[in-house]
């Protein structure tokens, strides 16, 4: 007996679900505390670079703006020595 589709997409999104978390975790427990934080600030700014390439999603001034706060912020912490 087949199983339908929607029972197929909701196999296929849980198994994604938690293969992502589970890398996510398994590369924070691997990385130093301070580079993984400086490393999840980039998340937002890659959504919103996904999301306007491969989504075709507008960008608004308070996203790019945000982007570039958060980029020069991640600069200035790798450029303090």
């Amino acid at each position: 007996m087949a199983l339908p589709d929607p029972v197929w997409a909701l196999v296929a999104f849980v198994l994604m679900a938690f293969g992502a978390r589970f890398f996510f975790y398994e590369g924070v427990r691997q990385v130093p505390a301070d580079v993984s934080s400086i490393i999840m600030l980039l998340e937002p700014v890659g959504a919103t670079v996904f999301g306007w390439v491969l989504l075709s999603q507008a960008l608004s001034f308070e996203s790019v703006l945000g982007a570039l706060l958060l980029l020069s912020g991640i600069y200035l912490l790798y450029t303090r020595d």
